[in-house]
């Protein structure tokens, strides 16, 4: 049987194309978030046609490294998505 490779992850690419096709809004609602630069890419080049784009973590972490990680990800994408 052969392997089929793909750039990304199906998963991710399904993210992707959510977000590439969407209209009026794209809210990612998770407790970690963790995204590369495509995704990154995706999320600002929806936010500069007009898409209302949120991300929204608890307010209260369970894990303070995973948070950290995620509040260096809110820092830059609140300025890229303004």
């Amino acid at each position: 049987m052969d392997r089929i490779t793909t750039r990304c992850p199906p998963a991710e690419d399904t993210y992707q194309q959510l977000i590439a096709n969407a209209c009026r809004y794209v809210w990612i609602t998770t407790p970690y978030l963790a995204i590369d630069e495509s995704m990154e890419k995706a999320l600002c080049m929806a936010a500069g046609s007009g898409v209302d784009v949120r991300l929204m973590m608890p307010g209260i972490p369970d894990h303070k490294f995973a948070y950290m990680v995620a509040e260096s990800y809110f820092r830059g994408a609140a300025g890229s998505m303004a």
